[in-house]
């Protein structure tokens, strides 16, 4: 394990994906800002290396200023300790040594001074101490000087939470709480792609028979009421509503790939993984099944894709409760994995520290290159279909020539 001292070596290391969780009640932006803030204030309290300014006193420039001669990089922390005096370079030094000193036409008078002082007392006096610690002081000038340029309180704090960038791979309203995953900086690109690639999201949704309300979710005002008795020894009936529920949902997202269930490539479509549609228009549920029975209370576990305000999660609950002969509605919204990042891996908002932030990008950064969730697996479609599109479509002899046309002919189809 490495030690960080310079705050631009963090800074180097904070571009990746982070998994965080969420609770209910806090919006995402108040995560993200809480995330953004917090990073800032540990890198702004780490040591800092900073560069002073350039060297005056060259004529080549017209401000005076040699670019070519630099100090060298130290850290603030040591210039304040030594009273912002920095050293020249060693490049600077030497070319002083070596600079051929101009010829006097008169020798200065201090020289004459000291040597009638030392001719008429033969002792060295009090004046000549003085001309010898003058001397001494410019030789030391020569090699340092006091620079304020590079000062904390000059330069203010070295980042700002307009340096960060965030870009969150799913939402989560409000009223739902679990993982949230998130690009940091350069990675952000990444999470774009990843959401792109239409990953599996996981809901556990509590919900409560007996009741209907007006927002579908336990905040709203209740606009109906049923009993719920009749199904206390019943899971069957739940059971079987959701099968057909799942057997629909599979139905269409098979319906939009236009290749023959029967047929080989629905077989090495369906073994590559869940078959997800390219043109997403509405959320497709893969999976939806009862973990918990105890009425008038149940949980659900939907893995479904394309759900981004839960609005159609609550429309569900209800429609669910509708087919019991009941009523239902939503307590509770709990997102318990995204793609290949679970519950378990995700950092909570009081963990959201700058080594905490570090370890987990460091950690999520093998998954990624490993996994490759932002790879978009493009739905095939069989050649004998196309063909025979074509030939259908081209009464005449002629046929499809661009694949943007036979696109087209293929989602009409899928939609009519």
């Amino acid at each position: 394990m490495c030690r960080l001292v310079y705050s631009a070596e963090a800074w180097r290391l904070l571009h990746g994906i982070v998994s965080l969780y969420k609770p209910a009640g806090m919006p995402m932006s108040v995560l993200i800002k809480g995330l953004n803030y917090s990073l800032v204030r540990d890198l702004n309290m780490m040591e800092r290396l900073v560069e002073p300014q350039y060297l005056l006193g060259s004529s080549s420039s017209p401000a005076g200023l040699d670019i070519s001669r630099r100090y060298f990089p130290s850290s603030q922390s040591q210039l304040i300790q030594n009273k912002m005096v920095v050293n020249l370079p060693i490049k600077e030094l030497s070319e002083s040594k070596h600079k051929p000193e101009p010829e006097l036409e008169t020798e200065p008078e201090y020289y004459e001074e000291k040597f009638t002082s030392i001719d008429r007392n033969n002792q060295l006096d009090e004046d000549c101490f003085a001309s010898e610690d003058k001397e001494l002081e410019e030789k030391e000038e020569k090699k340092e000087m006091v620079d304020y340029s590079s000062h904390f309180r000059l330069l203010g704090p070295a980042y700002n939470v307009e340096d960060f960038k965030f870009k969150p791979v799913n939402f989560l309203q409000p009223i739902a709480s679990g993982v949230c995953v998130i690009g940091i900086n350069n990675s952000t690109h990444t999470a774009v792609n990843i959401r792109n690639a239409n990953p599996l999201v996981t809901y556990e949704i509590q919900a409560e028979l007996g009741s209907a309300t007006s927002t579908g979710f336990t905040d709203g005002k209740t606009v109906a009421k049923a009993t719920w008795t009749h199904l206390k020894n019943r899971r069957w009936t739940i059971d079987q509503i959701l099968s057909n529920i799942q057997a629909s949902h599979q139905k269409s997202a098979w319906a939009s790939t236009n290749v023959l269930i029967d047929s080989q490539e629905a077989y090495e479509l369906a073994a590559k993984g869940p078959v997800r549609p390219n043109l997403l228009t509405d959320t497709l549920i893969y999976s939806i099944r009862c973990i918990e029975w105890k009425p008038p209370h149940f949980c659900l576990s939907i893995q479904c894709i394309g759900d981004r305000d839960h609005k159609f999660l609550l429309d569900l609950i209800s429609e669910i409760g509708i087919r019991m002969k009941t009523h239902a509605h939503t307590t509770g919204i709990r997102c318990a994995q995204v793609g290949i990042f679970t519950a378990e891996d995700s950092l909570l908002p009081s963990q959201c520290d700058l080594a905490s932030v570090i370890n987990h990008i460091g950690q999520t950064k093998k998954i990624v290159r490993s996994k490759k969730p932002f790879i978009r697996r493009s739905n095939f479609i069989s050649f004998n279909d196309v063909y025979s599109l074509n030939k259908h479509e081209a009464g005449d002899g002629s046929q499809v020539k661009s694949p943007k046309d036979r696109l087209q002919v293929l989602i009409k189809d899928i939609y009519n």
